[in-house]
């Protein structure tokens, strides 16, 4: 009895590793002539990041697909490459992170993340921005947002179509950057500054949206002690939005100097 049962077993294991060989090449047979019937993109976060409309991402990506050669709809599935799609599409400046996969109903599922920036780099001939990771890049058909915007004789020697991070020689950028970060996270400020106008190499003025006067920090250097100045001068001399002032210094030390309007 027990060499029956044994038998019984063996040959029951038998049959399975048969149907899972012949099952397994079936599938592979059905995958290998299985089509891709749809191109579906997905913007993950259209809903809190409006920073460009999701129909323009779209038809970027296809655009980007088509003058790669990359062939999707009805191309066989096996053949799609989605680590070089990955790799091609994150090179892209408004995407931050792209995932693309495959599913066995013959869809091709890209699934993008955009870039959030926190502040733009207004130029005379180029408009550059600054995301929340420190990535700079170059967006000519990007939606209006509000941020805070750097104009005037902005200190640096990158190009209008840079992007990537922040060169560590680009002192003035790397300030800036952390600037943007420290007003991003501080709703009162976020709300007061509208621009900064880099005077000149040793001043930058911000525009506030409230009030009439102006405000000049000197350098972006010790940016954090300064705005405490400023917000120490609004609870205890005069608010954000009064008009009585036509200018507030801050690049004395520990004095604020203001001139009146007259």
């Amino acid at each position: 009895m027990k060499w029956k049962s044994f038998i019984g077993v063996v040959l029951t294991i038998s049959v399975l590793a048969a149907y899972l060989v012949v099952s397994t090449g079936f599938a592979d047979i059905k995958q290998q002539s299985l089509k891709c019937k749809e191109l579906r993109i997905t913007v993950c976060d259209s809903l809190i990041n409006n920073f460009t409309q999701p129909a323009e991402i779209k038809a970027d990506i296809k655009r980007i697909l088509t003058s790669e050669g990359i062939k999707t709809v009805d191309e066989q599935m096996y053949r799609i490459n989605t680590n070089e799609m990955i790799q091609l599409l994150n090179k892209r400046s408004v995407l931050k992170n792209t995932v693309v996969y495959t599913s066995i109903d013959g869809i091709l599922h890209i699934d993008v993340y955009q870039r959030r920036p926190i502040m733009r780099l207004q130029r005379s001939n180029s408009t550059l921005y600054i995301d929340e990771s420190g990535y700079i890049f170059p967006l000519p058909n990007a939606q209006t947002m509000d941020m805070p915007v750097i104009t005037g004789a902005i200190p640096t020697k990158i190009s209008n179509i840079f992007r990537g991070e922040i060169p560590e020689n680009e002192t003035f950028l790397q300030q800036a950057y952390r600037l943007a970060l420290y007003l991003d996270g501080d709703d009162f400020w976020l709300a007061q500054v509208a621009r900064l106008e880099v005077v000149n190499e040793n001043n930058v003025r911000v525009i506030p949206i409230e009030g009439k006067h102006l405000i000049d920090i000197g350098s972006l250097e010790n940016f954090q002690y300064k705005f405490k100045k400023l917000e120490a001068f609004y609870a205890k001399v005069c608010q954000a939005d009064d008009s009585t002032y036509q200018r507030v210094d801050l690049r004395y030390g520990n004095q604020i100097v203001c001139t009146k309007r007259k």
